[in-house]
């Protein structure tokens, strides 16, 4: 029985407790509100926009947009050392505006989802080849694509955040 415990504690004194912690924080948390609701109001010439509160009554003269999370799937594929490798890039974007995108852009409320891939979709585009096009140096071979693909999802994720856009991106390189 000594002996058991004494080769539990040191394989539990084996473990990396440093890496085992960031491996935990490196996990992004977007804030999604699956409730998220933005409430229209318009009484005569009055007219405002706000987040539906938590103890809301809803009158004749509110008209509720509801915000829903949004899936979005993108592939993208690139050939490399003359279509002798071939890689694919599965993304799964998963983002939810905000009002604050709301206010600053020209989107119409029931079709926000929409306009954000259309307006989007290239710059994600460019992002994945730029991230890349990088692979051309054959580095890549021996350390894996997994550098790569966290490049990739932190651009993503910074670009949407910058337009007041929540978003998480899920990749996978093969």
């Amino acid at each position: 029985m000594n002996k058991a415990l004494q080769s539990l504690e040191i394989s539990y004194a084996s473990i990396d407790w440093a890496r085992a912690d960031t491996a935990k924080t490196n996990h992004w948390d977007p804030g999604f509100d699956a409730e998220r609701c933005l409430v229209y109001l318009k009484l005569g010439p009055f007219q405002r926009l706000f987040e539906k509160p938590n103890n809301f009554t809803k009158r004749f003269y509110h008209t509720l947009y509801p915000l829903p999370i949004e899936h979005w799937e993108l592939t993208e594929q690139l050939s490399l050392y003359d279509d002798f490798c071939n890689i694919a890039v599965d993304l799964t974007i998963r983002y939810q505006a905000t009002l604050n995108y709301i206010k600053k852009s020209e989107a119409d409320l029931q079709e926000v989802n929409k306009y954000i891939k259309t307006c989007y979709e290239p710059l994600i585009q460019d992002i994945v080849n730029e991230t890349l096009l990088k692979l051309t140096d054959g580095a890549w071979v021996r350390t894996g694509l997994t550098a790569q693909e966290h490049e990739i999802e932190i651009a993503i994720t910074e670009l949407l955040l910058g337009q007041e856009i929540q978003a998480d991106a899920l990749r996978h390189l093969s």
